[in-house]
């Protein structure tokens, strides 16, 4: 029944396959940390369909999918039989507050073992871990975007571009290295109004509701939306 299942999966594209359908092999889950830790959750299934969920920190926000070569499922299975969970407890302590929480499930016969912890795992569960990463932050290439990520603008409005005025005392090339860590630059200088600019940022580090959120706190900004203003 699964060979069956592989191949009516392997028929299909990537598109038509319903995930709800599929059989859940092994699942890597990446928390937050204190810094830019990538957060997401990259499922394999026994078909040999990979899902990646990106969250924040990732070029691959939103839902993607691909299909492992053949030869890639069968050293995960390796992997999986060598490493063995269900040998091993359920939670590994740490005393290291900023690092990200990594969580590794495996599925078998209707049951789950799940494995978590941060720095301080066996090393079996290292190297799945590894082998499991390789595969979740491939190349961007590699994979198609199933759900695109819901940022909640408006439509027309550009994830990553934000217009803003800001008070005419104000010097923007100094204002925004204030703003480094979103990765905030000028793209345009729009003359038709005074100190009015078309910005960019980074939409994967800082969503664009807290840029909203940033901007109606900053003394040194008049205005700012996602779409232009009507003149």
């Amino acid at each position: 029944m699964v060979l069956l299942l592989g191949s009516v999966s392997s028929c299909k594209t990537l598109e038509d396959i319903d995930l709800a359908q599929e059989q859940p092999l092994v699942r890597l889950t990446k928390g937050a940390c204190f810094g830019r830790c990538p957060i997401y959750e990259c499922t394999v299934y026994t078909s040999g369909i990979a899902t990646f969920e990106g969250q924040r920190n990732t070029p691959k926000l939103g839902l993607w999918i691909k299909r492992l070569p053949d030869a890639q499922m069968a050293e995960l299975k390796d992997q999986l039989t060598e490493t063995n969970l269900w040998q091993y407890e359920s939670f590994f302590r740490s005393r290291i507050a900023d690092a990200p929480l990594i969580k590794i499930e495996q599925f078998e016969d209707g049951a789950s073992k799940m494995v978590a912890g941060k720095e301080n795992r066996p090393e079996p569960v290292l190297q799945l871990q590894d082998m499991l990463e390789q595969i979740a932050e491939s190349n961007t290439n590699t994979w198609t975007v199933r759900k695109p990520f819901d940022y909640n603008l408006p439509k027309g409005a550009k994830p990553g571009e934000i217009y803003v005025q800001l008070a005419p005392n104000i010097y923007v090339r100094n204002w925004i290295q204030g703003y480094a860590r979103q990765g905030l630059r000028v793209a345009e200088s729009l003359e038709d109004r005074s100190n009015y600019f078309l910005l960019q940022f980074d939409p994967t580090i800082a969503f664009p509701s807290e840029m909203e959120r940033f901007f109606a706190y900053d003394d040194a900004v008049i205005y700012s939306s996602f779409l232009p203003e009507k003149n």
